[in-house]
Parts: structure tokens; sequence; C-alpha cells
């Protein structure tokens, strides 16, 4: 309150997935003034709970639920029939860490709460329900929240999912209620990166067992992981219907098992670009190459021969073969992977081109078939897809979040870093696939598959397989 235009100081709280979480709000004329006074603040946090939880200790407890049964999602044949029958199997373990979603545009929003009982919200949410929570917080009827709660939705800045969350827009109401006045609620970058919620971390324990000819027969995927639709709840003892998405079941394998295993956690989860695509896919299509490796078989004409029960599927790979001349071999210096993905109803393959010169690998190139049904804009679909693999290759070659003492250690672009502009693909070539097929969406589905596709990619320019993500291209 020291500060010249510091207006006042007061405790804030926000409901994430059912825990209170109590935070200090300075509240000034200005931005810039209200970062001064915070810079006064002496806050004491009470965080005894939660200094035991570190990445190490998330990780240590996930690998413990790995021999557990879990949760059954697809049980064809009998996994443990092929077992038995088999005459070889590999098996490998995948691992994701929590991201943060890290909108340009950090969390904020405008409140004006009125005296005549109204109140007027400018916010940039991703969630229809603003009105719904407001009401609640107002005391205003449901059915009268439409007349008395004006909402303007102005362009997101980004939202891949955390804004679907409306936890900072209640803050703010707490505050313009609390004040009288309407206020601006702006999180700094800090806040922003630190608070999460964030993507969730898993492990992948995968397994496949291979006839006397090398041929596939079984093949197991079990997911460690928090969900999304459980937190703060207790277990409702079936599988969340989220976890699964991006596992492909549909190869021509006799005998697959796919299971869940639900780890209870103090991190908060959220909705993050493709969500549980985005882990699922790259654990599940990188261990397909393997598959293919051990088999002797070149993995994209692997996954051709073994999709032939979904045309889609093949009409997209036939398309990528042809896109990229993958018959063609490359240069000893070069690599390429190749992996499809099927979520929110549409089928994205991408194959990632790799080159080394000088010690120093680059992307020159990705190729995309995306078949997502009826389409109504090329440019918007090749826009989606152009901007998933950005995001998906920041997830896959930067920064992750790790707890230390139950706090994430990245809190800004410093140790939380962006894909930049040199580093990108030099191209990217997006082919859409024409049909008239229900309309998929477009904006997630772009990203499952760009992660293995690169790993895949470093294993045939370098034979070293990647398994665990994030990595440093220029060390492989």
């Amino acid at each position: 309150m020291a500060v010249p235009g510091v207006v006042k100081v007061m405790n804030v709280t926000r409901d994430v997935y059912g825990k209170k979480n109590t935070g200090v709000a300075v509240v000034a004329n200005n931005y810039f003034t209200a970062l001064q006074g915070r810079k006064k603040l002496n806050a004491q946090w009470d965080n005894a709970e939660f200094t035991k939880v570190s990445s190490e200790s998330v990780r240590a407890d996930m690998v413990k639920l790995l021999n557990e049964e879990g949760y059954e999602h697809v049980e064809k044949g009998s996994f443990s029939n092929a077992i038995m029958d088999g005459s070889g199997q590999i098996e490998a373990l995948y691992e994701l860490p929590y991201l943060s979603h890290t909108c340009m545009e950090t969390m904020n929003v405008t409140v004006h709460v009125k005296t005549d009982g109204t109140c007027e919200v400018w916010a940039p949410s991703q969630s229809p329900q603003v009105q719904r929570a407001f009401a609640k917080e107002l005391g205003i009827a449901e059915a009268e929240a439409e007349d008395k709660i004006k909402v303007h939705m102005p362009y997101l800045g980004g939202g891949f999912g955390r804004r679907s969350m409306n936890d900072s827009l209640i803050e703010c109401l707490q505050i313009a209620k609390t004040i009288e006045q309407p206020v601006k609620l702006i999180w700094t970058r800090e806040d922003d990166t630190t608070q999460g919620p964030f993507r969730q971390q898993t492990l992948h324990s995968l397994k496949a067992v291979f006839d006397s000819d090398s041929k596939p027969i079984g093949l197991q995927h079990k997911m460690v992981s928090q969900a999304i639709t459980t937190q703060g709840r207790p277990s409702r003892n079936k599988l969340p219907f989220e976890v699964m998405e991006g596992i492909n079941t549909h190869y021509d394998i006799d005998n697959i098992s796919t299971r869940f295993v639900e780890y209870k956690g103090q991190i908060p989860i959220h909705w993050w670009r493709s969500v549980f695509g985005s882990t699922n896919g790259f654990a599940h299509e990188g261990f397909m190459d393997e598959v293919a490796i051990q088999a002797n078989e070149d993995p994209l004409q692997f996954r051709i021969d073994r999709l032939q029960s979904e045309p889609r599927f093949v009409k997209v790979l036939e398309r990528l073969k042809k896109e990229t001349n993958w018959s063609q071999q490359l240069p000893e210096n070069e690599g390429r992977g190749v992996a499809i993905v099927e979520s929110f109803g549409s089928i994205v393959a991408h194959a990632v081109f790799l080159k080394k010169n000088n010690g120093k690998v680059s992307i020159p190139k990705v190729v995309t078939v995306v078949d997502c049904g009826t389409y109504i804009n090329p440019n918007q679909v090749e826009a989606q897809i152009e901007s998933s693999v950005v995001y998906g290759l920041t997830a896959a070659l930067k920064d992750p979040i790790t707890i230390k003492d139950g706090a994430a250690v990245q809190a800004n672009f410093d140790k939380y870093r962006m894909l930049r502009i040199n580093e990108a693909p030099r191209a990217m070539e997006v082919h859409i696939m024409e049909n008239d097929e229900n309309p998929g969406g477009m904006g997630e589905p772009g990203l499952p598959p760009i992660a293995p596709a690169l790993t895949n990619a470093v294993y045939d320019l370098t034979s070293k397989r990647i398994r665990k993500l994030p990595f440093d291209l220029q060390k492989v």
C-alpha cells in the first residue's frame, strides 16, 4: 500500500478441480503500479503438504503402478496366450512430462460488477459457462443470468484448452465485487507458467510378441497417468472417457490389449492441445516403428499392410507414400520417419525428414496427409496442421515442466523455451483427402503424429531410439 497508486491488497481464491487455491491480489490504478506493489509483498506460503512432491516422486509412484492390471480399453484375442505361443518379444517404456499451455496471451479478464446487480464481462474464454459461473458467485438465478450478465468474447490470444477453465475469471470477479469498480486482471507470464493446470505426465509400457517368422502376433499398451475428469473426485472404478485417445487398435494383429492405470496426484492437469492424443500417439506410433523394424519391414509399408481393414487409413498412407517418393532411397546423411494417428474424428499422417550437415541436424521438410472428412476452407485445414506441427515439435524438442518441492521450476521463456523460426521445418506440405465422410476436428489432430514421426526419423538417421520426451535434436 506504500506504493503510490496501489488501492487495495486482498486475498483471492480459485477453485481448481475441487481444491481451493488462495492467493494475493494487488489492485492499482495501472498494471505497472500493481506489479511494483506486488514486489513489495513478503507472502509466506504454507506449502508443507506439497514439499515432498517432485517429478522424481511422481515418476516413482507411476512406475509402481505399471504392475497393476488397470482398466480395460480394448481386449482383442488373448495377449497372454500370444506370449506363450510366440517365439520372441520386445518391450519398451515411453515417457512424457508435464507441459504448460503457455498461451501467448496470459490469463486475463475484465469485470464490472454494477450497483444495479448486473455484471459486464470481457472474457477471452473457451467455455460457454462464463455466465453460469458468474451467476453462482453473484447469487443470480441461472434463469436470469443471460439478462443480468453480459459477456463479451474477444479473440483468445491462444487457448489450447487452458481457457476452458474459468478460474482466473472468478478471481477477477471477487476483486471487482470488493472494490465496486471495473477491474482488469492480468496474470504475469510466471503466474501463467507455474500455476498450470498442466498437460499430464504419462508412462507407457509396451510389449510385442512375434512368431517364428518375426511377424507380430501380440501387442500390449499399458498407460499410467492422471485423468482429467476424475480429479478431485473419488475413483469411479471405470475407464475415464478421455484417456485412451490416439491409441490405434485397428492394426491387424491377432492379440491386442490396451489398458489404463490411474495415478492420483496433487498436480492439476487440464485439456492441452489434443489432450491424451499428444502422449498416447507418441508412445504407440513410436513403438509400432520398433515392431516394424523387428519384423524387418519398411515402417510405412508395414502400416499399410496391417491397416487393410480400415480403407481410410490405407488411402492416407498410400497418398503419403506417393507425395514423399517414399520408395526412393535417401542419401546417407538423411533420415525420415512416419506416424499416423486418428483423433477427434480425423486421420493425420506425417512424414518428417531430417538432414545432418556438419554435425547439425535440421528438419528440411514435413509432409502431411489429412483425412478430416468433409471440409469447407482448405486454408484453415493447412493452417491448423502447420500450427500443430510447430506446437508438437516444441513439446518434443524443448523443455518440460519439472516439479521440485511441490512447485514448477520453469517460470518464463528462458527455461520454458519455444521452437524458433530457424529451428522449424523449412517446408511443410499439407495434402487433404477428398471424400464425403462426416467432418472431423482439425484444431488438434495434427499434433499427435508429429513427435513419433520425428523420433522415428531420428532412428532412421542415427539408429538411436528416442523413448522419452523432450530430447535435444542436436545431440542425437
